[in-house]
């Protein structure tokens, strides 16, 4: 998966219903909704934090999904509206956790 898939993936749109329905301010009643995020505003330094962790009601699980990024000219704006400018973005470094849900330890994998 790519850096850039996870980012399209953040602003998808998702259905709210069931348990996670949208209860509507003025009759108190769940309704069966859509949520979409966008990214209004690009900032000049870009800091990333990935879910690394997943939850399955009482089930916890570390996800060990491989997230590739280049190292120069990230371009977030591809294919997106004209009003984001277009900011490209240089990787500095990485950190990753090595271990469990229980412990490890967070290591520097890659400093340019």
């Amino acid at each position: 998966m790519d850096i850039r898939d996870c980012f399209n993936s953040f602003t998808d749109a998702e259905v709210l219903s069931g348990d996670n329905a949208w209860t509507c301010p003025r009759c108190k009643v769940p309704r069966t909704s859509e949520k979409v995020l966008s990214i209004a505003r690009l900032p000049s330094l870009l800091i990333v934090h990935l879910k690394r962790f997943r939850f399955d009601g009482r089930w916890r699980d570390k996800i060990d999904s491989l997230v590739t990024c280049p190292i120069y000219d990230l371009d977030l704006c591809s294919g997106r509206a004209a009003a984001i400018r277009s900011d490209l973005y240089d990787l500095y470094g990485v950190c990753n956790h090595y271990g469990n849900l229980n412990g490890g330890h967070c290591k520097s994998a890659l400093s340019i």
